[in-house]
Formats: structure tokens, sequence, C-alpha cells
């Protein structure tokens, strides 16, 4: 595949030796992609579109372009705004994730599972069915993703309000 690659990328080759070329080099990945999927199918179909949902997204909070520097060298000030920030998506990241949970295993079909479906498809959809996990697919499902996680903080207000006034 090298060999094929070096060749396409040659200036001196003729345009029909690089289109044949080409189509070897095409021919041989996609055999290779498919002996990968039918002799590794649950690492195709389950481990790498699980490992993309977890990078998508846990491993991202729309801060990590903030400032330009790595972490180690921003000042005391911009560590904490950058950690802050953080903090706040994860807040809202497992408050959402909370709130699909509850609003599953209720089995209430309201709007709340409106929402819910909103959210999961703006947290699967790319790392499962197109198979990449840049974060900024994620960004427009935020609003989303706030709104469960307000939800949720809101019920749990809620009851802890209930049970207080009640014990």
């Amino acid at each position: 595949m090298r060999k094929f690659a070096k060749l396409i990328t040659n200036d001196t080759l003729q345009e029909e030796e690089k289109k044949y070329y080409n189509q070897l080099f095409t021919n041989k990945i996609n055999r290779y992609t498919s002996s990968i999927k039918s002799n590794h199918k649950f690492l195709v179909y389950f481990k790498a579109p699980l490992r993309r949902i977890v990078v998508h997204v846990f491993k991202t909070s729309g801060v990590q372009f903030l400032f330009l520097k790595t972490f180690d060298q921003l000042t005391y000030l911009q560590k904490g705004l950058k950690l802050f920030f953080i903090f706040i998506y994860l807040l809202a990241l497992y408050g959402a994730l909370l709130f699909i949970l509850k609003t599953i295993f209720s089995l209430k079909f309201n709007f709340q599972f409106v929402l819910v479906c909103s959210c999961l498809f703006g947290m699967l959809v790319h790392p499962v069915i197109l198979g990449t996990s840049d974060a900024r697919y994620l960004y427009v499902s935020y609003p989303i993703i706030a709104l469960c996680a307000t939800l949720f903080y809101s019920s749990l207000n809620l009851k802890f309000i209930k049970n207080r006034f009640h014990a």
C-alpha cells in the first residue's frame, strides 16, 4: 500500500498510470476494510463506536481552545477559569445523562421523551452512525443538554423540598 501511495503521489507518472494505481490502491483498501469487518465484528460494531461515544461526549467540554497555550503554560487565573467551565460542562452533562436515564425508566412518553431523543441524537449520531467524534458536532446539543440537566436538578430540588417539609 505504501508503494501504491508513493506511485500515486509521484509527479512523473502519466495521468492514466496514476488512475490505474489509484484504482489498485482503492481495491486493496476495500478488501482490507471488508476483511477487518468480517473478522473483527465486535471491534468494528461495538468497541470502536463505544470508544468514539466516550471521546465525543465525555472528553469534550467546549473549552479545549479557550486558551491556545498548554495547560501548564496558563496562569492560575486562566487555569481556574478553564477548570470552572469544564466543571460546569460536566455538571450539565451528568445531569442530562441522569435525566435521560430517569425519563427512560419512568416509561412516560411525554415532552421529556422528546428532549431525551434529541439529546441522545446529538450525543450518538456522529460517533455511532457517521463514525466521527469531533467535539464541534456536540456543540449544537449544548442547549438541549443544559435543558435536560436543568430539568433533572430542578426535579431533585423539588423532591428535596417536598421531603424536607413533610418530615
